[in-house]
């Protein structure tokens, strides 16, 4: 009739009666009888019984629940001083014990009990960090101060710090260029104007692109929280712009130059002007003959030849001659409306028309031999300019 039910001993019942007898007989277990009298004597209380690991493990998930009725606890026990948020730590990194936390309230006076033990403690470890006399005065000071006190005694300290730091700013020289960092700016000035992939000589393209390369491989000569240093940015840019110009203008004045004969034939060949663009590290490619051919175009169309001495017009407008190189770029750009197989095209031909002007000499034609043999520090500006077109 009845199931066999769990219990100390296995029984099988047969009936009500006898199933209410048995279970009058297991409320009466040895086990429950001592657990009530163990509740019901005088002087102990369950709580200090030895508890079987299962209701160790529900106490102790209890407690973490209801922390505060630890804190609680605690402050009833003769520890009114004590802040309850360091009562409910739950990371397990305040000692109770520790006579710093026990002192460190608002009421934490000279006449604490454990004051003589954190004075002992501030002492030693003053002495461990090496702290002067005075300094260790200033600490039992501190230590026997209220909370208000304490934090405006730190706070005191920290602005008294942040005016040392000014004066010591403040006492630094002015931040210069260093003659190593003015090095890698015209290397990397030359090489960004060098590149076949660059599409404005003049104006903020070619500048932002030496600034771009700076920051990612000479980091180390730049000067340090550049972006909260505008002033000493401002003169690392200064110098790129500077840098720029003088390329621009020492070009410029070459292309002149070899327009000055007046029997073509006789004019420096474009290879040659290319290779006074460059030095000696830089290989001259077709691509590059082909951009300093479109300059020399560019040139005599604005200023013509000048054979005799300087052209005056030309040093009326120096700026202008770049915007029209610009210009002219650009302008091959929109007629290929982005393929490069066009714009490849245009520029050959713009070498071609040079050469037969000027004339092609052997060095012109091994310029095309040699179109992919680039110095490394010329492909990875290359790469730089070309992720950002």
């Amino acid at each position: 009739m009845w199931q066999t039910r769990p219990c100390e001993y296995r029984v099988i019942c047969h009936n009500a009666s006898a199933y209410k007898e048995y279970c009058l007989e297991m409320s009466r277990s040895e086990a429950t009888i001592k657990r009530f009298k163990s509740a019901m004597a005088p002087n102990e209380s369950p709580d200090h019984t030895a508890d079987s690991l299962p209701l160790q493990r529900k106490r102790a998930r209890m407690d973490a629940d209801h922390p505060g009725d630890d804190a609680e606890s605690l402050t009833n026990e003769g520890h009114e001083n004590i802040d309850p948020t360091l009562l409910n730590d739950t990371t397990g990194t305040v000692s109770f014990n520790s006579p710093e936390v026990l002192q460190f309230h608002a009421g934490a006076t000279a006449s604490t009990p454990d004051n003589g033990r954190l004075r002992h403690f501030a002492h030693r470890y003053s002495k461990k960090l090496k702290l002067t006399k005075e300094q260790q005065e200033r600490g039992d000071d501190f230590n026997a101060r209220g909370m208000p006190e304490r934090l405006y005694i730190i706070w005191a300290d920290q602005q008294a710090i942040l005016n040392k730091l000014d004066k010591i700013i403040t006492a630094q020289p002015p931040y210069t260029v260093s003659n190593s960092l003015k090095k890698s700016i015209d290397k990397y000035v030359l090489a960004t104007l060098l590149s076949s992939k660059i599409s404005h000589y003049k104006g903020d393209v070619p500048r932002i692109y030496v600034e771009d390369l700076l920051k990612k491989y000479q980091a180390h000569e730049l000067p340090k929280d550049l972006e909260r240093n505008p002033a000493d940015w401002s003169k690392v840019q200064t110098y790129i712009q500077y840098s720029l110009t003088q390329l621009r203008s020492k070009w410029k004045k070459a292309i002149a130059t070899s327009l000055k004969n007046k029997d073509k034939s006789k004019c420096t060949n474009i290879y040659k002007l290319a290779k006074t663009f460059a030095t000696s590290k830089n290989t001259v490619t077709a691509q590059l003959c082909a951009r300093v051919a479109v300059m020399r175009e560019v040139y005599k169309e604005k200023y013509g030849t000048a054979h005799d001495g300087e052209n005056e017009e030309e040093e009326a407008d120096p700026s202008d001659y770049w915007l029209a190189v610009n210009g002219r770029l650009e302008l091959m750009r929109e007629l290929a409306e982005g393929d490069q197989g066009k714009m490849n095209r245009a520029l050959k031909m713009v070498l071609e028309e040079d050469r037969k002007a000027y004339g092609v000499y052997v060095e012109s034609e091994r310029a095309e031999e040699v179109e992919e043999e680039e110095d490394s520090l010329q492909q990875v500006v290359d790469e730089v300019i070309e992720e950002d077109v």
